[in-house]
């Protein structure tokens, strides 16, 4: 059973579903993967380097969370998400490169 739940917004569920579309399939199945890491560990788990993402709040005015996706490589790949809506979930609000 995952730690967290995952959900989306609809500009993260766009950006996922667009990289099949534009070819970048080994980013949908590097994104899958830490998407699935993060479920069935949570934020914590290691390779993930989660951490608070100080430029930005959540639309709400929450805490902005990054995790890798690739790590070590120019333009590595980033999730940006927030808690909630419920104490097990995080909520993915945007994927895409490292600024």
């Amino acid at each position: 059973m995952p730690v967290f739940e995952i959900h989306w917004t609809s500009q993260a569920e766009k950006q996922f579903l667009a990289l099949k579309n534009q070819g970048l399939t080994d980013k949908f199945i590097k994104i899958s993967k830490t998407l699935e890491i993060l479920a069935q560990h949570g934020p914590r788990y290691r390779s993930l380097h989660s951490h608070k993402y100080e430029s930005i709040k959540g639309p709400n005015g929450e805490d902005v969370w990054e995790s890798y996706v690739e790590n070590k490589t120019a333009s590595a790949w980033r999730i940006w998400w927030i808690y909630g809506p419920n104490p097990n979930a995080i909520t993915l609000i945007m994927i895409g490169k490292h600024p």
